[in-house]
């Protein structure tokens, strides 16, 4: 088995859980810089390289720090480099950061901000962040994931040591093992996560179910019950921000996305930076898994096939959905089903 050794420890502002060369990114003379900039960028993110180097240079123990030759070093990892004839690729290239684009600053200079994608996400779960640290992280990855936004709501909701149990402690114990070094696609470690947190709800909830079972009566204490007998709402936030469905409908996407981006805003900037579908298969993978484990650990023997209801509709598909959903008409030959557009077309065509 490996053992977790955290790479270049003594030089690292953040230390990780990832046993030594397991992460390509982390095995070159580099590790150092390309440690604190994806860190920076987690905890900062949308941000540019010179919000980067100034956050590292407040947290680095450096005596000959200067922020222009971090500015320069990390600049390089993000874009790659060219050096003795050979290419190096960018965290942008090797697909752990995304270039949002350029904003113009104060100074009227064009500036590119920076945020991790999915995959520069998982790994800084790998990070050793305190609680601060880790609340931000997670408002960070928000942004741009389904997945972080769904911790972001739940901590919001209870708090970040309850997210922290359940969905980050988990994954660290599997990245210790050396049972996730994202060095394939990052969908083959969907199930892994989920599976992390279903053991974890399933533990917290049979170690609840012990304390308080009565073994005159062999009988499991309800989630009601529980909260009554401690005030402890967290798994209720839990399994009220969880839609799982055993046969999703098309329109399941739309509202889970609706109801984690309720904000224009914030749903036009994760639209613009998320990473497709990865986003609601790994969510769907992590809800499955929380439902399954609340249902083996509270219930009687059975799930139900469904955690809560839907979120509604968001306005964009409902405005959709009106205009151009199919119509049972069957004007155009060899076709039953045609939209409302195509019927529209249609009766004009044959006024």
């Amino acid at each position: 088995m490996l053992e977790s050794k955290t790479i270049h420890k003594n030089s690292t502002i953040w230390e990780n859980h990832y046993p030594e060369y397991t992460v390509p990114i982390f095995v070159r003379r580099k590790t150092k810089n390309v440690s604190d900039l994806i860190a920076s960028i987690a905890l900062c993110g949308p941000c540019s390289i010179r919000d980067c180097a100034k956050f590292v240079r407040t947290k680095s123990k450096e005596k000959k720090f200067t922020e222009n030759n971090k500015e320069i070093k990390f600049r390089g990892l993000i874009k790659g480099t060219s050096k003795e004839g050979k290419n190096y690729d960018g965290l942008i290239s090797q697909g752990y950061v995304i270039d949002t684009g350029k904003i113009t600053s104060q100074q009227n200079r064009p500036i590119h901000r920076y945020v991790l994608t999915l995959k520069g996400c998982l790994l800084a779960i790998g990070y050793q962040f305190d609680d601060d640290e880790l609340a931000s992280f997670i408002k960070s990855a928000a942004r741009n994931h389904l997945y972080f936004s769904y911790l972001k709501k739940i901590s919001e909701e209870t708090s970040i040591s309850f997210v922290k149990e359940i969905f980050i402690l988990p994954i660290q114990t599997m990245i210790k093992k050396g049972k996730i070094t994202l060095d394939d696609d990052i969908m083959f470690y969907f199930s892994n996560l989920a599976d992390a947190s279903e053991y974890a709800l399933y533990t917290k909830l049979t170690n609840i179910q012990k304390e308080f079972f009565d073994p005159k009566k062999n009988n499991k204490i309800t989630l009601s019950e529980f909260e009554k007998h401690t005030g402890n709402i967290e798994i209720e936030v839990l399994m009220k921000n969880t839609f799982y469905f055993q046969q999703p409908t098309e329109d399941w996407i739309d509202r889970i996305v609706n109801y984690f981006y309720n904000k224009d805003d914030d749903l036009e900037f994760y639209e613009s930076y998320c990473d497709g579908i990865h986003e609601t298969r790994l969510l769907y993978e992590v809800m499955s898994r929380i439902h399954s484990a609340y249902y083996a650990a509270i219930n009687l023997g059975y799930a139900a096939k469904q955690t809560n209801k839907l979120p509604p509709h968001s306005k964009r598909w409902k405005l959709h959905y009106k205009f151009d959903k199919p119509l049972k008409y069957p004007p155009i030959s060899g076709i039953e089903t045609i939209t409302a557009a195509q019927l529209e077309e249609y009766q004009k065509r044959h006024k």
